[in-house]
């Protein structure tokens, strides 16, 4: 019953719409204002009868401004939707130099962490100068948090989770945790490495090819895809040194 009266309410609107039409054109034609070429046809169509070409100059003139109506309505939609394109494209342009600034913004942020740890492997080296050049358990960790790396206790040695790519690595004792500290200096101080099972950046990824890891160039850094289907984004080759090890660790 409501989709019947829905339906007469629209007539009843349209009729109401119809009858304001003929009284316009009523108006224009009392005004004078009369289109030439629609008069013309009506007056062809009516053999010359100036009263029944009237009344189908009023009928194609309604039916002439229905038509004027529906094309400056479809006009006016085709500017909304070029309107709102325009929006769309603004603000994904928008997003895009957010996003390019953001991203500028990590790696200036990393570049000064990486410059930060490097300040703070040469304090270190001096500071180890007249002991050997050794670490102790204390100055390891305040190595690591000093340089944004994260700590928590594990079993019977510790969690480390390095900062930017989150690879974590466990260590079983404090000597572990030692070594690794020490690689990191090392690597930080462009320094030669006696360990034969030390990492470079090439043999990191032999190691991961040969495990059936896929890796690509990413930004500045790497794309690693796991053995199951995982995916990691390393932004730098002594994170993919590190990811590395840490598969070396793995049962």
């Amino acid at each position: 019953m409501k989709f019947f009266t829905k339906v007469a309410g629209l007539a009843a609107v349209a009729r109401l719409n119809e009858e304001a039409l003929y009284a316009q054109v009523h108006t224009e034609i009392e005004g004078g204002d009369i289109r030439q070429g629609l008069w013309l046809k009506a007056l062809s169509d009516s053999d010359g009868n100036e009263l029944k070409a009237k009344a189908k100059y009023a009928k194609a003139r309604v039916k002439s401004l229905k038509d004027e109506a529906a094309i400056a309505k479809v006009v006016l939609e085709e500017q909304e939707q070029k309107s709102r394109e325009r929006k769309i494209h603004e603000e994904i342009r928008r997003e895009q130099q957010k996003e390019k600034k953001a991203e500028a913004e990590k790696t200036k942020q990393e570049n000064t962490s990486k410059q930060n740890q490097k300040n703070t492997a040469a304090e270190f080296k001096e500071k180890l100068g007249g002991q050997k050049g050794e670490l102790d358990i204390n100055a390891a960790t305040q190595f690591l948090l000093q340089n944004n790396y994260e700590m928590e206790a594990w079993a019977n040695g510790w969690e480390v989770r390095a900062p930017f790519s989150g690879v974590k690595k466990r260590f079983a004792n404090d000597d572990l945790l030692i070594k690794y500290v020490q690689k990191r200096l090392r690597r930080l101080s462009a320094e030669p490495s006696n360990d034969a099972r030390a990492f470079d950046i090439n043999k990191a990824k032999e190691f991961l090819s040969q495990h059936n890891y896929k890796i690509k160039s990413w930004a500045n850094g790497w794309e690693v895809r796991e053995p199951l289907g995982g995916r990691v984004r390393l932004r730098s080759d002594d994170d993919l040194i590190d990811y590395a090890e840490s598969r070396c660790s793995l049962p």
